[in-house]
């Protein structure tokens, strides 16, 4: 959308809010606003149904009680957004940031979620966010897993006492401890962790590993701990 049609509109919707004459309520259902700059905007209220906002700028934006049903919001920046009582049933929010969004009260009914980052996101009351229906990690007992290494793929053996999670949508596991068990591809002249570093970690066969320390929160995909998978075929395709 042009840039001088969308200030307009934000603007007609501000004397609506205040109640003034002229003031229109937002109508951007359906708009194309990819990679749009719409950081500390006031759209509360705002209709943006079906509305294109992927890799938008939403940061610390008013959607309060906003209609975002299927919106298209991945990769947008919402953190400390406020989204309290927004509508974002089916909404796309894969690898969205929420982090410190206020989320209270808003309707995520069948929202992809997947890879969001919801770290610090107020989620009190939310409707129909079930966080729990997204884990795979085994809640209970030991299980196998595989983790990429810089030359190889090691299978690994997670203990019953070890702490396990993964966030919201991922397939990739955080655990607080692991054993490696063997080399299932690849070569074993670098087990190292992907990830720089000043001492990755060596996963080198037999060896035992735990963390410094591990983050148990489902609400967030990369943080402290151990990251492994459920199988081979994940493991081997990733990279950072």
């Amino acid at each position: 959308m042009d840039a001088t049609k969308l200030k307009e509109i934000l603007d007609l919707h501000k004397k609506w809010l205040n109640d003034e004459d002229g003031g229109i309520r937002a109508d951007l259902s359906y708009a194309d606003l990819r990679s749009a700059d719409l950081s500390y905007a006031d759209l509360s209220s705002a209709k943006l149904y079906s509305a294109n906002l992927s890799s938008a700028k939403l940061y610390s934006a008013n959607l309060y009680s906003a209609n975002l049903s299927y919106a298209n919001l991945s990769s947008a920046d919402l953190s400390s957004a406020n989204l309290r009582s927004a509508d974002l049933s089916y909404a796309n929010l894969r690898y969205a940031d929420l982090s410190y969004a206020n989320l209270s009260s808003a309707n995520l009914r069948s929202a992809n979620l997947r890879s969001a980052d919801l770290s610090s996101a107020d989620l009190s009351s939310a409707i129909n966010y079930e966080p729990f229906r997204f884990l795979i990690a085994p809640q209970v007992g030991p299980f196998w897993a595989y983790k990429k290494c810089r030359s190889g793929t090691v299978r690994v053996e997670i203990p019953a006492d070890a702490q396990r999670v993964n966030a919201c949508g991922s397939r990739k596991i955080r655990v607080s401890k692991l054993r490696v068990a063997e080399l299932v591809d690849g070569a074993a002249d670098d087990l190292r962790s992907l990830r720089d570093g000043t001492n990755p970690l060596d996963y080198k066969i037999g060896a035992e590993f735990e963390p410094d320390t591990f983050d148990p929160s489902p609400q967030v995909e990369c943080s402290h701990g151990l990251h492994v998978f459920l199988t081979i075929e994940e493991a081997k395709e990733f990279s950072l």
